[in-house]
């Protein structure tokens, strides 16, 4: 037979457990995309492998598919932390914490943004800069704005990254106090 309070620390322990190594993995995932993936793709060894005729085109584009990846992780992750959020809150009758859930909340918009919005205009706009056919006028407008979008991109992912931070530290210190006084406390 279980007992009641080995099953529930053993249910808490498995909780934590898959809300720390979800938002360390996120976190990972993140920081080599942030500065592993686009560091590497735009370094002198790239260039060098690529060539110089072929390197701005390339490098850029496999960044974007390498960006793609990871933004599955990103929505797999954001899925497993609001589960989490929710199995927390229904399991050990918490009360959400407004900072997991707006940082949680924010994290999953700017994976939206950058979704629907900022990768499908760097997509374009780095076509539109190293287009065949394109003026020397409009692939200079198109690299004004690819640098535009790719700094928002990163300003973005800066952001994102230190959620994330914010994010694994909360999930790895939760509060000890319980939302309300157990019976057993308040007899004498």
């Amino acid at each position: 037979m279980v007992r009641p309070w080995l099953y529930r620390a053993s249910v808490i322990g498995f909780l934590r457990f898959v809300g720390v190594v979800n938002a360390a993995v996120w976190l990972g995932a993140t920081l080599f995309g942030t500065l592993g993936v686009s560091l590497a793709m735009y370094s002198d060894d790239m260039k060098a492998l690529l060539g110089p005729n072929n390197f701005p085109y390339f490098s850029g584009a496999m960044v974007q598919v390498v960006q793609v990846r990871l933004s599955h992780l990103h929505w797999l992750c954001s899925a497993v932390a609001a589960a989490h959020l929710f199995a927390e809150w229904l399991y050990l009758g918490r009360p959400l914490r407004r900072l997991t859930s707006y940082l949680l909340l924010g994290m999953i918009l700017w994976g939206l943004a950058g979704d629907a919005v900022i990768g499908p205009h760097i997509a374009r706009y780095h076509r539109a800069c190293h287009a065949v056919n394109a003026t020397a006028v409009s692939r200079q407008t198109a690299a004004r704005a690819l640098r535009w979008w790719n700094g928002l991109a990163q300003i973005g992912n800066a952001l994102l990254l230190t959620s994330l931070v914010v994010y694994l530290w909360r999930v790895a210190n939760p509060p000890t106090e319980t939302r309300f006084v157990p019976a057993v406390k308040l007899r004498s």
